[in-house]
Formats: C-alpha cells, sequence, structure tokens
C-alpha cells in the first residue's frame, strides 16, 4: 500500500509540475461536468473515464491518441487528466485490466513527447518497474 501511494503520489506531482511548466497553471482545470454544458474537451475526457471505469483502459489510451490534435497545447491538459484520472485507480483494478502504474508513467511521456514539450519528462519521475 505504501508503495502504491508513493508511486501516485509521484504521478501527481509530475503531472502537476508539467502543467505548471507547460501551461502556466495551477492545476489541471478540464473538469467533468455533466453533459449537457460540458466542452467539447470536457466531452473527450467524459468519453475516455467512462470507458476507463468500464475496464477499458487500453481501449481509452488508444482513442486518446486517435482523438487529440497534437499541435493544439490546450489539449494536452486533456492527456494529463486522462492519465491522473487512472492514476488514482486501485492497483488491484488496473491489474484486472492489464494496466500499471508504469504504463501511466509512460504514457505521460509518450504523450508530452507527441505535444513536442521540450522537457525529457521520463527524468522527471523514477522508474516504477
Amino acid at each position: 500500500m505504501f508503495k502504491q501511494d508513493y508511486i501516485m503520489n509521484q504521478i501527481r506531482n509530475l503531472a502537476k509540475l508539467l502543467v505548471k511548466m507547460v501551461l502556466n497553471k495551477e492545476t489541471v482545470t478540464v473538469e467533468l461536468r455533466d453533459e449537457t454544458s460540458a466542452t467539447g474537451q470536457e466531452q473527450l475526457l467524459q468519453t475516455f473515464c467512462r470507458m476507463v471505469e468500464q475496464g477499458q483502459i487500453n481501449e481509452a489510451e488508444n482513442l486518446l491518441y486517435e482523438e487529440l490534435d497534437f499541435e493544439d497545447l490546450e489539449q494536452y491538459e486533456i492527456a494529463l487528466a486522462f492519465y491522473l484520472h487512472v492514476n488514482e485507480l486501485e492497483d488491484t483494478f488496473l491489474e484486472m485490466h492489464d494496466y500499471s502504474r508504469a504504463e501511466i508513467r509512460d504514457g505521460i511521456c509518450d504523450v508530452s513527447k507527441k505535444f513536442s514539450i521540450a522537457y525529457d519528462v521520463s527524468s522527471m519521475i523514477p522508474d516504477l518497474e
């Protein structure tokens, strides 16, 4: 349990650091509101989160890569919000659906590269395996 909490905290801190450095914001601000008032970004995140809750984490991640416009830095926040959402899940749920904390870390690193983030994100968090 301590190891899980430590890793979850490291991932949260990484996302917070990236939001501050890249987007100059204090926190990820994409929220999950009711669908009638949700913006396009919020609707995308809702779709990803719904899939995650149904155990379709890998499929949601694949859809994330298909749907995001990697030329639009504003959408980087959606990717971080997605990985933060997945990070809040219990290890048993992740394992049951063939996903891991290391994949969350790797996903943040990969999506950062796709958005051409200049920072070496992989060096900002220790290897989780």
